[in-house]
């Protein structure tokens, strides 16, 4: 397929570095769901050491499953 070369070039020289990178992607999207899921994650891990820490080992274990359900 020929052409279409053209096209690239013009566009590389219509947009300067700076119009490109002007705003943040993430800003436009919001949250990204990996992101979410981190932050989900690390909520969860906290919560089982606390629990943890509280309860008996055997207890402990028996609560984590309840709350994986």
């Amino acid at each position: 397929m020929h052409g279409g070369g053209g096209l690239v070039q013009q566009i590389r020289k219509s947009y300067s570095l700076s119009d490109l990178t002007e705003c943040d992607p993430r800003e436009e999207r919001g949250s990204d769901e990996a992101d979410d899921w981190i932050r989900y994650t690390a909520q969860r891990l906290r919560i089982r050491d606390a629990i943890s820490r509280l309860l008996p080992r055997g207890r402990c274990e028996r609560a984590t499953a309840a709350e994986e359900r």
